[in-house]
């Protein structure tokens, strides 16, 4: 436990996990408060409480698919948080409209079906670009 979580760096990290017994690199940490969280490669996280010293290692599994995204959400930048959850909420928004245009020549079975399906692929193109 470190007397001034300010002196916390990477190599005081790889230096106080060298000892863990965990097959996973370590990627990234922040400290929100009295909490420090580690990351690890492939989805393995630890939580340690810095007045205490005492930890939690989560491995999580990643679920196909929506796993991917979660990297987005991997970081300590508020703006893009709330960012990405505001354009994903109008995005569902957007789609979920889409399917109540009425009936007819412009309605979603002839027209809105694939103004649907084209606002969903558009973050899925990103996301893979961005990958």
């Amino acid at each position: 436990r470190p007397s001034d979580p300010s002196n916390i760096d990477e190599a005081y990290i790889l230096n106080q996990t060298k000892d863990w017994e965990i097959d996973n690199q370590f990627d990234s940490f922040r400290i929100r408060g009295e909490q420090l969280r580690l990351y690890f490669k492939d989805n393995a996280i630890a939580d340690i409480d810095l007045k205490t010293g005492s930890g939690l290692l989560e491995y999580k599994r990643k679920v196909p698919f929506l796993g991917h995204t979660m990297f987005l959400h991997k970081t300590t930048n508020n703006f893009w948080i709330w960012y990405s959850d505001i354009f994903g909420a109008a995005m569902l928004l957007i789609a979920i409209t889409g399917m109540l245009i009425p009936a007819g020549k412009y309605g979603f079975a002839n027209r809105g079906w694939k103004l649907a399906v084209l606002v969903m692929l558009f973050p899925l193109i990103f996301l893979f670009i961005l990958a």
